[in-house]
């Protein structure tokens, strides 16, 4: 989960920027008694072309910094009633 959240938080910060300021503009433009802009108005192909390459440049950061175990893997399973995890072999 904590991966997850490191690779995709990233990629959702230009929208969530954006939606941030899109409401600040909306406070000054009440404030000033002139018309607000409309969300659906925004830039939202850059935005998620921005995120998309951060979600890509994320996941190609941490596969390649992950420790790679070359071996031979067995899976869980059940013996004598008992559920064994599974293993790597070197």
């Amino acid at each position: 989960m904590y991966r997850v959240i490191l690779e995709l938080l990233p990629a959702l910060l230009p929208a969530l920027l954006f939606m941030l300021w899109h409401h600040l503009q909306v406070r000054k433009a009440k404030k000033n008694n002139e018309p607000s802009p409309l969300l659906k108005d925004g830039p939202w192909f850059i935005i998620t072309l921005i995120s998309v390459a951060i979600a890509i440049t994320c996941l190609f950061a941490f596969g390649l910094s992950q420790e790679h175990t070359k071996g031979e893997y067995k899976p869980a399973q059940f013996e004598n009633g008992t559920l064994k995890d599974g293993s790597i072999r070197p």
